[in-house]
This record gives C-alpha cells, sequence and structure tokens, in this order.
C-alpha cells in the first residue's frame, strides 16, 4: 500500500513541476516573438537629434510621439510622412508634438521650415538676381488693454527696375497690395534717413512705453549690396516720432490706385 502511495506522489510531483515548465517555455517564446518582431525604419532626413524620444524603428501599428523643440519664433514649420501633410500639435513646454501611427514598411519624416521675417525676391520680382535692395518699414498700434495689436502693416519696397520700384504692403488681416511706383521713392527714403542720422539709432527694443497703455511701434530696415541698418522707436532720439512721420508720409504717397498692381487677402 505504502508503495503504491509513493508511487502516487511521485506522478503528482511530476504533473506539478510540468506546470510551471510550461508557463516558462511560452514566456521565453513570447520574449523571443518580441525581439523577432518585425520592425520598421525611420528616416529623419539627417535630423534624428531634432526630435526628442525618436528611435531608429518601430513595429508596424506603433503609436508614435516626437516632440521637436528646436523652433524658432520668426519660422513657420510643417512635418512630412513619406512626403504627405503631417497634422502636429503643440506643447508649451515641448515645442511641436508629432504623432503618426507607424506603418507596416520605412518611412521618411521630414521638417520644412520658411523664415517668415526673411524677404522673398522671388516673390514679386521678374528678375530676383536685381534685387539688391529692400526697404522694410513695419507700423503697430499696441493697446496693453486689447492685449493684441489693434492695427497695423507692413510695408516692403524692392526691385528697382526701368526706373520703377515694387512696394509690397500687408496688414495684420492679411490683405496684401502691390504697387508700381517711380524708384524716386527710395532716393526720397534714404536721403531722410541719412538727414536725421537714423543709422545711428540702433534698434534697441526696450521698455520706455511699459507706462503707456497705448502706443504705435515703429520700425524701418534699409538693406542693400554696400549698405545695412536698422532703426525702432523703442530707441530713438527727442525728434524720432517726426522722422518716422516723414518717412510713413513719403511711403505712402504714391499708394494708390493708379499705381496698383495686385490684390490679394
Amino acid at each position: 500500500m505504502r508503495t503504491e502511495q509513493r508511487q502516487k506522489g511521485k506522478k503528482m510531483a511530476m504533473r506539478i513541476l510540468k506546470i510551471p515548465a510550461m508557463l516558462l517555455a511560452i514566456v521565453l517564446l513570447a520574449g523571443l516573438t518580441a525581439c523577432f518582431e518585425q520592425r520598421y525604419h525611420v528616416d529623419y532626413d539627417g535630423r534624428k537629434s531634432a526630435y526628442t524620444g525618436a528611435k531608429d524603428s518601430y513595429p508596424a501599428g506603433a503609436k508614435v510621439t516626437l516632440y521637436y523643440e528646436n523652433w524658432a519664433t520668426d519660422t513657420d514649420y510643417s512635418f512630412y510622412l513619406d512626403d504627405e501633410p503631417l497634422d502636429f500639435g503643440w506643447d508649451d513646454r515641448r515645442g511641436f508634438v508629432i504623432e503618426f501611427t507607424m506603418p507596416a514598411h520605412d518611412v521618411t519624416l521630414r521638417c520644412e521650415s520658411y523664415n517668415s521675417m526673411e524677404y522673398d525676391p522671388d516673390a514679386y520680382c521678374s528678375n530676383p538676381l536685381e534685387a539688391f535692395l529692400v526697404i522694410e518699414f513695419s507700423r503697430l498700434d499696441v493697446d496693453y488693454e486689447a492685449e493684441i495689436p489693434e492695427n497695423g502693416y507692413t510695408m516692403q519696397v524692392f526691385c528697382p527696375e526701368d526706373g520703377k520700384a515694387k512696394v509690397l504692403v500687408e496688414t495684420m488681416e492679411g490683405a496684401r497690395d502691390l504697387y508700381l511706383v517711380d524708384e524716386e521713392i527710395i532716393d526720397d527714403v534714404f536721403r531722410i534717413a541719412e538727414e536725421t542720422g537714423m543709422r545711428d539709432w540702433g534698434g534697441k527694443y526696450d521698455s520706455v512705453y511699459q507706462d503707456l497703455d497705448a502706443y504705435t511701434y515703429r520700425s524701418l530696415l534699409w538693406l542693400d549690396a554696400d549698405d545695412a541698418f536698422f532703426a525702432d522707436s523703442g530707441h530713438f532720439p527727442e525728434d524720432g516720432e517726426e522722422v518716422f512721420d516723414r518717412i510713413e508720409e513719403r511711403l505712402w504717397q504714391d499708394l494708390d490706385e493708379a499705381h496698383l498692381t495686385e490684390q490679394a487677402e
């Protein structure tokens, strides 16, 4: 009888031992399966370091979340996955948030950036090689109570050719008007700047308006092949407002319907 009990006990023990062994085999098999799971490569267009959390590859179906933290306020950004526009979000602490589901093939993630404050001669110049001069005048009417500028515009004078200059006026509402005027406008603006020593004012926006409820900010950028200077109403002499008044009046002098060549919203 005891012999039979011993044999039954041994058989039971063997069965109990087999259960952990089977579990271990299942775990190992799952691990091996994960190790050999098909992963697909992400080409970051040579800028992998620009994306926080970027990995070289992901399995199909994985939700990929990346952060593009190295960005500039005066630059517009677009993201593309295999040349298809990619929607993106924004995180106040980490910048642009890029999310996509990894497809079952290799992909390329590409970022395109455009400096929105940079002059683009190709936009309106028939011959960009002749665009050696740009005058940019900006006006912004600020009201602290409104928190955002009430109104304003940017005016660019460029591309002198055949005795004419082009003037592009862009408002805060998005209107764009292009005028063709006599190139004397360039000489007149430069003469005012020279007479008043404007090039020595320097562009140094500071807190001179911090105690005012509202004010008008104006700036002038002169850029040509031989010279460049910038001046703004954040740092100018006592007669600075009068100088800006003269320049602004001269710039608007010929901007009427007779000289208007193109309009856009």
